[in-house]
């Protein structure tokens, strides 16, 4: 799901990056481990600044950071 965020960033779709990237987060909270897939969404989260302007993005930005807060 990480995969296809990227692929929303590439193609500026704001709409399937905070899908994808919303739905990999439930992944990782859902099995308690924030390891590969966490790592994966830090890679996404700088990609994620061309669209700040978008509230959604906004927040998957800040749900990223606390996912990655949280003491494994």
């Amino acid at each position: 799901m990480t995969d296809l965020a990227t692929i929303g960033v590439q193609r500026r779709d704001t709409h399937q990056l905070v899908t994808y990237g919303n739905a990999a987060l439930d992944v990782a909270r859902q099995t308690g481990s924030a390891g590969y897939v966490g790592r994966k969404l830090a890679v996404l989260r700088p990609q994620l600044a061309p669209f700040r302007a978008d509230t959604h993005v906004r927040h998957l930005e800040q749900e990223i950071a606390r996912l990655k807060a949280v003491p494994a």
